[in-house]
């Protein structure tokens, strides 16, 4: 398979991923003024795990920038699309250290490790600013109130991670050679 062709096989799944996360986003998500919990990560995190923190970074910022145009919830922030687009960002880096992994092991340690860094940093952190910013609510209030979603949360991440670098990456290898 040429260079060429690669990018085109590249950017029509990563093009199918923002279309499924775009939908996952508002369709399949529980959403009340001050949280969201949803699936709309899944495709995200399997763009970046599968083509690295570029493709899944635009497949996360993309998605939500398209989820607020598309299916607008309240004023659309770009605070919020950074973060979605760190988000993708965090699951690419993921990706190319579990490409250098040959462990099964630490796998896990390692999926952990950048599944909890995405929700200190994307959920807690930066959401909660976006979310206080434009609900004038104080800052701590809004992390106080997404902690338990990052810790439930995390854990089917965590399993996710580890099903797409067992399960899904070595079929998605063996098609794009």
């Amino acid at each position: 398979m040429t260079k060429k062709q690669k990018f085109i096989i590249k950017m029509a799944v990563t093009a199918m991923l923002i279309a499924v996360a775009t939908i996952l986003n508002r369709v399949g998500a529980i959403t009340t003024p001050d949280l969201k919990i949803g699936f709309s990560f899944i495709p995200i995190m399997v763009c970046g795990m599968m083509f690295g923190p570029v493709w899944g970074g635009l497949c996360g910022g993309l998605a939500d920038l398209l989820a607020a145009i598309l299916m607008p919830i309240g004023i659309p922030h770009l605070g919020i699309t950074f973060t979605a687009f760190l988000s993708g960002v965090i699951y690419g880096i993921l990706g190319v250290v579990f490409s250098k992994l040959k462990n099964p092991f630490a796998f896990s340690a390692v999926a952990a490790a950048f599944v909890v860094l995405e929700k200190l940093l994307c959920t807690l952190a930066l959401n909660s600013l976006w979310i206080s910013q434009l609900s004038g609510a104080p800052y701590l209030s809004q992390m106080a109130v997404r902690i338990p979603q990052a810790v439930i949360l995390s854990v089917p991440e965590i399993v996710l991670a580890i099903l797409v670098k067992l399960f899904v990456l070595p079929k998605i290898e063996k098609f794009m050679k």
